[in-house]
C-alpha cells in the first residue's frame, strides 16, 4: 500500500493516533503503552507513521492497544537486539570475502570514526588505526533460512518490519543476502562497549557521508540504515533497550538459561531475547481490527 505523502498526511495521522491514545486507561504506573506507541510513531518513516496511526485507531479497546504495543516490542525491537552480533557470539560476520569487500568499499576505514585498518599498508602517515570488523546493519540472524516450524514466527518479524519500514521490502529474505556488503559496514571491533569512551566520542562526527571507493560494491543501503537507526532510537527513548540488554547480561553472566532459585525468573523474557524468540516465544500477533478498516483485519499481506 502506498500513500501520497505530505506534511498534512503526517499531521492527520498523528492527530488520529493521539485521539485514540488520549482515551487509554493505564493498568498501573508501570504501564508505558502510550509512551511506547508515541515513541515508535516519532521515529518511523512517514509511511510507517501512517500505518501505525491506522493500527492504533483500529484498536477497539485498551487491551488491543496493549497487544499492539506488545507486538511491536516482540516482533520489531527484541529480534533486532537479540540477533545483533556481539563479541563472543557465533554470528559475527567473519567471512573473509565480505570483509574484503567492505574494506575496499569503505576505504579500509571505520565508516564512523575513519580509523584505519592496521593491516592496510597504504594508509596516511600517523593515521589512527584500530581493529575493524564487518558488522551487519540488519542483524545477520534476521536473514537466516529457518526450518518449517520456525517460518511463521520468523515471517511475523519480517512482516512487522515491512509494514512500518516499507522501503526495505524485498531486502534480506535469506542469509546469503544478509551477509551481502550492502548490509555490512566496517566498524571498530567491540564497538558497543567502547562508544562511551571519551577519546572515541571526540572522533564521532555529527553526520557521515556514505560513499563507495570501489564501484564493484554498492554503497551502504540507506533504507536499511534508516530502519536500524529508527529501531535504535526507539529502544533508547522507550527504555526497552536497557531492559533487553539487562536480560542478555543475565544470560551471559549465568552461562545460559539459569533460573533464579526463588522462582522470580521471567522465562518469557529470557526466551524473547534469544534465537528462541523466533520459535518458543513467538512474536505476539497484531490485534484484530475494527470493521471500519476491513483491509487490515486478519490479512498477513497488510502487515507485510
Amino acid at each position: 500500500m502506498h500513500f501520497h505523502l505530505t506534511s498534512s498526511t503526517r499531521t492527520t495521522a498523528q492527530q488520529k493516533m493521539l485521539a485514540q491514545l488520549d482515551r487509554y486507561h493505564s493498568l498501573s504506573a508501570d504501564d508505558d503503552t502510550v509512551h511506547f506507541l508515541k515513541s515508535v510513531f516519532r521515529f518511523l518513516p512517514l509511511e510507517g507513521r501512517v500505518q501505525l496511526a491506522d493500527d492504533v485507531d483500529s484498536c477497539d479497546d485498551d487491551d488491543q492497544l496493549r497487544q499492539l504495543a506488545r507486538h511491536l516490542d516482540t516482533a520489531l525491537l527484541r529480534p533486532m537486539v537479540a540477533l545483533f552480533p556481539r563479541p563472543g557470539m557465533e554470528d559475527f560476520i567473519e567471512d573473509s570475502v565480505i570483509r574484503r569487500a567492505c574494506l575496499q568499499r569503505d576505504n579500509n576505514q571505520c565508516v564512523v570514526t575513519k580509523f584505519w585498518d592496521p593491516d592496510f599498508d597504504s594508509r596516511p602517515p600517523n593515521a589512527i588505526t584500530a581493529d575493524l570488523e564487518a558488522l551487519s546493519i540488519i542483524p545477520f540472524g534476521m536473514g537466516m533460512d529457518f526450518q518449517e516450524d520456525e517460518r511463521i514466527p520468523h515471517a511475523q518479524v519480517w512482516s512487522c518490519l515491512h509494514r512500518y519500514f516499507p522501503d526495505i521490502r524485498g531486502l534480506l529474505p535469506h542469509s546469503t543476502e544478509a551477509a551481502d556488503p550492502y548490509n555490512n559496514m566496517m566498524m571498530l571491533a567491540n564497538t558497543f562497549p567502547n562508544f562511551g569512551n571519551t577519546f572515541l566520542r571526540s572522533h564521532i562526527p555529527e553526520f557521515v557521508i556514505l560513499s563507495s571507493r570501489n564501484h564493484q560494491y554498492p554503497v551502504l543501503n540507506r533504507f536499511l540504515l534508516a530502519a536500524h537507526a529508527a529501531v535504535g532510537n526507539i529502544l533508547h527513548t522507550t527504555g526497552h533497550g536497557k531492559l533487553i540488554e539487562k536480560t542478555l547480561e543475565h544470560l551471559r553472566g549465568s552461562g545460559g538459561y539459569a533460573l533464579a532459585e526463588d522462582g522470580r525468573t521471567d522465562v518469557e523474557e529470557l526466551l524473547s531475547v534469544t534465537r528462541l524468540a523466533l520459535l518458543a516465544a513467538k512474536p505476539q500477533p497484531p490485534p484484530a481490527c475494527k470493521e471500519k478498516h476491513p483491509h487490515h483485519a486478519g490479512s498477513t499481506d497488510t502487515y507485510g
